[in-house]
C-alpha cells in the first residue's frame, strides 16, 4: 500500500528490530539499558523457584530443620506455550500419578506424568496462579506462576520525499507468564533468585490490530485488521510474509527488569501491510541490544510486587533510504501492564 509494504513483508516492531530483517532496513537498535554481555537463555519456558514443604522427617540431621529422611518439595514451574504442557520440578518420590493431584489457581489440572522429580500436566491456555501438588492428600507449598497482561498502542508516521508518506496506529494486546519467585534449593538454605527467567506469549489470548493509510506515487491506500498468528519461538529469519505476531523475553530478578521483544506484521493479503518499522536508534524509549539473541528488547522496571508502571515514549523507528531517498519517521508508544499472582518474598530461615 505504501512505501512500507516492500517485497511482501512489513514488520512492525515495538522496541526495534535489528537491521537486515527481511532485507528491508538499515536501522540500528537501541540504547543500553541492559548488562554488557548478558547471556539470555533460549526462550520458551519458565524459571526456577521453590518452597519448603517437609512431609517426612526422620533419620538425617540438618542444622536448621533437625532430622529428616527426605523433604518433599515443589521447586519451580514452567509452561511450554507451544504445547501447553506445564512442568513442575521438585522432589516428589512418585512412580505414578495414582496418589497425586495438581491444581493451578484452585482449578484441577489433568496430570500427564508423575516421577521422582518432575510432574507434568495439561496447562490452561492462559493465566497464572499458585500451582499446588497434593501427594496422598497432603499439599506441598504452592509455586506461584505470575501472569502479565500488556496493552500497547503505537501511533506512527513516515515519509520518503517525493515518493510516499504513511501513518497509522497499531495496538498490541498480549499476555505472558513465568515463575519468578525466589528459590531455596535445600532445607535451611537462604533463598536465591533464578536468573534469568524466559517467557513467550500466551498464544490463545495475544493479538495485534492495525489501522494504516498512506500515499505512494500518487496512489492512496488503507489497511486494517487483527492477527493472532504467533510465530513459534526459534523461527529463523527472514520472517514470514502476511500477518503475524511474535513476542518473547525474559525477567532479570537481579536487576528487577523485564526485557521484551515484540513484533507484529499487519497485512491484508500478502503485500498490503501496515508498515516496516526498524530501530529505534535514539529517542527516549528504553531498549537493550540483545546480542546473544540478535534482537533489540524493550526494557521495563519491575517494582517489589512485579508491577510495571504505565508510560509512553517516542523514537525514530525508521532510518535508511529507499531508491536513494532518506526514510524518516517517528513512533509514539503508550503502554499499560497488569500483574496477577506476583510471588511473595521467601523469608530467610
Amino acid at each position: 500500500m505504501t512505501s512500507r509494504a516492500r517485497n511482501g513483508l512489513a514488520v512492525l516492531l515495538w522496541g526495534g528490530l535489528a537491521a537486515g530483517c527481511g532485507g528491508n532496513s538499515n536501522g540500528e537498535s537501541g540504547k543500553d539499558s541492559g548488562p554488557d554481555g548478558a547471556q539470555v537463555p533460549a526462550t520458551g519456558g519458565g524459571g526456577a523457584a521453590n518452597s519448603d514443604s517437609a512431609l517426612a522427617s526422620d533419620g538425617v540431621t540438618d542444622g536448621n530443620l533437625g532430622t529428616y529422611d527426605y523433604v518433599l518439595r515443589a521447586d519451580s514451574v514452567e509452561v511450554d506455550e507451544n504445547t501447553l504442557i506445564l512442568s513442575l520440578h521438585g522432589t516428589f518420590d512418585l512412580s505414578s500419578c495414582d496418589n497425586a493431584k495438581l491444581s493451578m489457581a484452585g482449578t484441577p489440572l489433568t496430570l500427564l506424568t508423575c516421577g521422582a522429580d518432575l510432574v507434568t500436566a495439561q496447562a490452561p491456555p492462559s493465566g497464572g496462579g499458585p500451582v499446588v501438588l497434593s501427594i496422598d492428600g497432603d499439599d506441598l507449598d504452592p509455586v506461584p506462576l505470575t501472569d502479565w497482561s500488556l496493552t500497547v498502542s503505537q501511533v506512527w508516521s513516515d515519509t520518503i520525499p517525493d515518493l510516499s508518506s504513511s501513518q497509522g496506529t497499531d495496538t498490541f494486546n498480549v499476555r505472558f507468564r513465568a515463575d519468578v519467585h525466589e528459590q531455596s534449593l535445600q532445607p535451611g538454605a537462604l533463598p536465591t533468585s533464578p536468573e534469568p527467567v524466559p517467557f513467550i506469549l500466551e498464544k490463545a489470548v495475544s493479538s495485534m490490530s492495525w489501522n494504516a493509510s498512506g500515499t505512494a506515487l500518487g496512489q492512496a491506500s488503507t489497511t486494517s485488521g487483527t492477527t493472532n498468528a504467533l510465530v513459534p519461538f526459534g523461527s529463523a529469519y527472514p520472517l514470514p510474509t502476511g500477518s503475524f505476531l511474535w513476542g518473547e523475553g525474559y525477567v532479570s530478578l537481579a536487576e528487577k527488569k523485564l526485557y521484551l521483544f515484540l513484533v507484529g506484521n499487519g497485512c491484508e493479503g500478502e503485500s498490503n501491510c501496515s508498515g516496516l518499522m526498524s530501530g529505534p536508534t535514539e529517542g527516549d524509549c528504553s531498549t537493550y541490544n540483545d546480542t546473544a539473541n540478535h534482537r533489540p528488547d524493550s526494557v521495563f522496571d519491575l517494582d517489589a510486587e512485579f508491577n510495571i508502571a504505565g508510560g509512553s515514549c517516542t523514537d525514530p523507528f525508521v532510518t535508511g533510504s529507499s531508491n536513494g531517498k532518506p526514510i524518516t519517521g517517528t513512533r509514539t508508544s503508550t503502554w499499560s501492564f497488569q500483574t496477577t499472582y506476583p510471588p511473595d518474598p521467601v523469608p530467610a530461615p
